[in-house]
């Protein structure tokens, strides 16, 4: 039998959220810290341009990498006090609830961002005439990320109903947390499965573990739909990506001497057309990243219900594996995108330099320390 979420114990639980916060937390802190100040950096320089798409855009996504930052931070600050015995394991339980409601909005708005602006790229590179509608695709923009936060918010009431209300098998609470940082990271995944799996007044349910009832949901039944769901958000905005991508590489190719005779500032065009590639590649290699590495971990692990031959760090090695997928994969991709926006624009780049100088003298002047 293959393993899985059922087949184990709050201990277990919590060694395999050891391994995928606490034990990623030197890697995830830094990171954070890196990715918070430069997405400020590039919002602010946008800022004065944010009337504009493409300013408006990268806005948007360093905003929301902001957002993604700021949330595994909390969560592995919280982890080191928790597994150095500072504090109690609810404490970064709870925080969970945290996460999803902040974290979770930034990743996949993030994702509606990158979407808007590589297809917005395209739809330009393929008819340069074409000037798009601004107004409109801002608003398709600002839809989709209420929506998406609204979802996350619905899900982490639905996880503290569920906790309050239905969790009464204390050993296996840690594992509902798990299941629930598991779920989350698909919009309003959480708020479905209470609505279609809540008990009704005689005590039935639509989903259970084990039943003959045709009438309710098998245990692989929910799980294969679940995987499906999860399986269609992951893979529509990389499918999506891949095929912009594709036909900016054709076009970027065959188009430069048309661009350059038809505007007066053909290098800019190119540039900014170049800009855009480069972050929908992170994008798509990040995501591809992700989820072959998410199906892998679900499809590949051994088995777990002879736990009494396993090691105490099999599943602390596990949770590293579901951390690095989880948390660390989207932290590299907000690292280097701002890497990217800086590196491509000069006035940026100039500022950023005298700022990191200047910092670097205040640095030396305070500490004695030589930075440089």
């Amino acid at each position: 039998m293959e393993a899985n979420l059922s087949h184990i114990n709050d201990d277990d639980a919590i060694l395999i959220l050891k391994g995928s916060i606490f034990e990623l937390a030197p890697l995830t802190l830094p990171l954070s810290v890196l990715v918070i100040v430069h997405n400020i950096v590039i919002f602010m320089d946008y800022y004065s341009d944010r009337a504009k798409l493409v300013p408006g855009l990268f806005m948007g996504i360093a905003l929301a990498d902001i957002f993604k930052a700021q949330g595994e931070l909390v969560l592995s600050a919280i982890s080191i006090f928790v597994y150095t015995g500072h504090l109690d394991v609810k404490v970064l339980l709870n925080s969970i609830f945290y996460y999803t409601a902040t974290t979770l909005p930034g990743i996949n708005c993030s994702k509606v961002f990158n979407l808007a602006t590589s297809v917005s790229l395209t739809r330009t590179l393929v008819n340069p005439f074409f000037r798009p509608n601004t107004a409109r695709i801002r608003k398709f923009v600002r839809l989709g990320c209420w929506t998406i936060i609204l979802l996350h918010i619905s899900d982490t009431i639905a996880g503290i109903v569920i906790y309050l209300k239905y969790i009464n098998i204390k050993q296996y609470e840690v594992v509902m947390y798990l299941y629930f940082l598991g779920a989350s990271g698909v919009p309003g995944a959480i708020t479905m499965g209470l609505l279609v799996c809540m008990p009704d007044k005689n005590g039935g349910s639509f989903c259970v573990v084990h039943s003959r009832d045709k009438n309710v949901l098998t245990h692989h039944e929910l799980a294969s739909i679940i995987i499906t769901v999860g399986g269609v958000h992951y893979l529509v905005p990389i499918l999506v990506v891949l095929v912009c991508m594709v036909i900016q590489i054709k076009y970027l190719r065959n188009s430069r001497r048309e661009q350059e005779a038809e505007y007066p500032q053909p290098g800019t065009i190119r540039h900014v057309s170049i800009t855009i590639f480069m972050t929908s590649t992170l994008f798509f290699v990040c995501n591809v990243a992700y989820f072959t590495t998410m199906v892998t971990w679900i499809a590949l692990h051994p088995t777990i219900t002879d736990k009494e031959h396993l090691e105490y760090k099999f599943f602390v090695h596990w949770g590293e594996w579901m951390g690095f997928a989880k948390f660390i994969l989207p932290m590299l991709y907000s690292f280097i995108y701002p890497i990217i926006i800086i590196s491509r624009k000069e006035q940026l780049r100039v500022r950023y330099t005298g700022q990191i100088r200047r910092f670097a003298a205040w640095f030396r002047c305070i500490t004695g320390v030589n930075v440089t």
